[in-house]
């Protein structure tokens, strides 16, 4: 039976997976479509669009051939870069010396005429144009003398031609290409001189609502300057940073948006942070939501190579200042992840005081319903046997999901407590996240009878060199309760 594309479109539609495409390759969620397209000339011009609304390239050793590969044909079909609606890539060198790639010049200079936006813009992405007379003076110069080929990183070219992009996750791995990538997420270019920015937003990427930027340049962890503009784009939703240092002592203070910002969603993965950057974070971003913050460790502050302080910590996390913070600016919060063990685990390597203050309470939050917190930094470090005394006052009232993480397979014993306890009586699930727990421990939890409480799951995520377990429990509806 025909049916018109229109229809067929609709059906190819609904293959497109609603979990995260960012999965192991083995179990790629994107192959019924992918098959689609090999089926008929007419099924692969209706599917492939659908296909490329989201690209991932796996950073591996054929990153560069890959994004090569992509980079071509999204400038030759110009319709599947309009489908790109989610582009996750890491940064790439595009040089002669690449195989196959032989008529660099021709091809960004292709490009660069492609692209309908302002030439303030097109010169932001560093493609020069090549005129005859400038190759053959380039020619002539190599006949002469050796010359060093000019690296240019592909993915400021990939992100102008897919203009309607939403979602972008970007590895950059050249500390001078942040800043330029940066400006063009940001939708502003930055020109010589001493004018201020000026503001493409309209050609920038217009739909962007969600940045990852994984700053993954050396061990010592990049400044947040180098990324400073794509956190003046004020329409964004959700922003990821990871390998950054916002710390208030070594970086100067971050621009403040025009606009009020209508952010939703902060995290930050392996970053540094102290009490002042926090306060600048939630003052800048009244509408925020969620915060997650995973702290790096002492020795991401700074250049190991160079450094020569003795036995201090660069830097230390301070538990109280930051629970301070919190609680005067903000209270709007629903969703909180304060992640410490790390750090104070790499701490000990140094002979700067632990720090032993706490967070303190967060009772008076009205709106907080998920929290994953260390436990050290809600009640103090754990007592010989490895336990922690709980005072369920410094829970909201609202608290409905509570993830507990854990190494080494502790806190089983506050886990039943918290099930046990009626003090929040919003609470509807908890997760004990762990890593390193025997499996006898694993089974002794798992076939507890709590009453009103079920066994959900475990999941087990294998995250070489460790594992990664996580334990779910949800409450039983109230008429099974009463069965």
């Amino acid at each position: 039976m025909e049916f018109p594309e229109e229809i067929w479109t609709q059906i190819f539609s609904q293959l497109i997976p609603q979990n995260d495409p960012h999965s192991n390759e083995k179990y790629y969620p994107y192959r019924p479509l992918r098959t689609l397209c090999l089926v008929s000339r007419s099924f692969r011009r209706l599917a492939q669009p659908i296909l490329y609304h989201t690209v991932f390239i796996v950073i591996d050793r054929a990153l560069s051939h890959r994004a090569l590969k992509l980079l071509r044909t999204l400038y030759q079909c110009p319709s599947l870069a309009r489908a790109v609606r989610s582009l996750s890539v890491a940064s790439f060198c595009i040089s002669d010396e690449k195989p196959n790639f032989s008529d660099k010049a021709t091809f960004l200079d292709g490009v660069l005429q492609s692209l309908d936006i302002p030439s303030l813009l097109k010169a932001q992405l560093d493609i020069k144009p090549s005129s005859q007379e400038e190759m053959d003076a380039k020619e002539e110069m190599d006949a002469q003398e050796e010359v060093d080929e000019e690296e240019v990183d592909g993915v400021p070219m990939i992100l102008a031609l897919t203009t309607a992009v939403q979602h972008v996750d970007i590895t950059i791995s050249e500390l001078n290409w942040h800043v330029r990538i940066s400006h063009q997420l940001a939708g502003s270019m930055q020109p010589d001189g001493p004018d201020p920015p000026r503001n493409y937003a309209n050609y920038g990427l217009p739909n962007l609502k969600h940045i990852s930027i994984n700053a993954n340049d050396s061990p010592m962890n990049t400044s947040i300057s180098y990324v400073e503009p794509a956190l003046l784009r004020s329409d964004l939703i959700s922003l990821r940073l990871a390998h950054v240092n916002w710390h208030s002592a070594w970086v100067e203070p971050v621009a403040r948006p025009s606009r009020t910002c209508n952010l939703h969603s902060l995290i930050l993965d392996d970053c540094i942070v102290d009490e002042v950057t926090l306060k600048d974070i939630l003052k800048r971003y009244p509408k925020l939501r969620r915060l997650s913050l995973k702290c790096a460790d002492g020795y991401s502050a700074v250049d190991i190579d160079n450094y020569d302080e003795g036995d201090v910590a660069p830097w230390t996390w301070r538990s109280g200042p930051f629970g301070d913070v919190l609680r005067e600016y903000g209270k709007q919060l629903e969703e909180l992840t304060l992640l410490t063990d790390f750090h104070r685990e790499r701490i000990y390597g140094f002979s700067t005081p632990e720090d032993e203050t706490m967070l303190g309470s967060f009772h008076d939050f009205p709106s907080l319903r998920k929290m994953e917190v260390s436990f050290r930094e809600l009640f103090g470090p754990e007592d010989r046997d490895g336990r922690v005394i709980m005072d369920m006052g410094l829970f909201p009232p609202s608290l409905e999901e509570i993830v507990i993480p854990s190494n080494h397979g502790a806190h089983f014993r506050e886990v039943l407590a918290l099930m046990r306890n009626h003090a929040l009586p919003k609470l509807r699930r908890v997760t004990l996240r762990y890593t390193c727990a025997s499996s006898l421990n694993l089974m002794a939890i798992s076939e507890k009878e709590i009453p009103g409480w079920t066994y959900l799951e475990r999941k087990l995520l294998d995250r070489m060199p460790i594992k990664v377990y996580c334990l779910n429990f949800v409450k039983l509806p109230i008429e099974q309760n009463l069965l």
